[in-house]
């Protein structure tokens, strides 16, 4: 089954990123105004498999606290909430969904008008940019590549990991997302990032699903 959903997903994501590289150079005007579009599919489905990765890990959590596993459950439960909290950026925690004027705090700080942090600026300085953006990209690479890499030859520190219950992805989720990120860069357009967004949010979803030290976390 899990091979079929990474199967299912891998061609999804081919399907996805090539097809905007396409509209982008054919059309620009409805790659920005349907493809990914506020709110939109693209949007609608990153924030869904946030929310998947979110409940996965939950399950996940309960499951180790069942076995006294704490450290495990520790690691897990706080991804958990990691995730939760990006489903929730994603959609602006439900704002337009149930109407929800912003405050005037947000109205103040936020780019967007809109009720959620990624978003907010101060004297000048875009946390979007600064956090979810470049620091992210650091932490990727080092957890994607640096770390994944010292887990397969630091004995101490894969027996550390797994002890936390850290999951290690495999490196076909690797190089799916460093292949489809270096198609998404060639994207004309600002808002090709909304793509970037839905390829994380799947690789991450798969990674959880089927983890390099699944046998050990299990």
């Amino acid at each position: 089954m899990n091979k079929i959903l990474h199967i299912f997903f891998y061609f999804f994501l081919l399907f996805l990123v090539i097809g905007g590289l396409y509209l982008a150079n054919t059309d620009l005007g409805y790659f920005e105004a349907a493809w990914v579009k506020e709110d939109g599919w693209i949007e609608n489905l990153s924030a869904l498999l946030l929310l998947s990765s979110c409940l996965l890990l939950a399950g996940r959590s309960i499951t180790y606290l069942k076995r006294n596993k704490k450290a495990a459950f520790f690691t897990t439960i706080c991804l958990s909430l990691v995730f939760l909290f990006g489903a929730g950026e994603e959609i602006s925690w439900g704002q337009r969904l149930f109407e929800v004027e912003s405050s005037e705090f947000f109205k103040a700080n936020n780019t967007q008008d809109e009720m959620n942090f990624h978003n907010l600026e101060w004297n000048g300085i875009k946390l979007n940019k600064l956090i979810f953006s470049q620091l992210l990209s650091i932490v990727l690479v080092f957890y994607l590549v640096i770390y994944k890499g010292l887990y397969h030859y630091v004995a101490r520190l894969r027996s550390f990991n797994d002890y936390w219950g850290m999951p290690i992805p495999r490196w076909h989720h690797v190089l799916c997302l460093f292949l489809m990120a270096g198609l998404i860069v060639l994207i004309p357009s600002d808002k090709k990032w909304e793509i970037l967004e839905l390829v994380l949010s799947v690789t991450f979803f798969l990674i959880f699903l089927n983890p390099f030290n699944r046998e050990v976390l299990s």
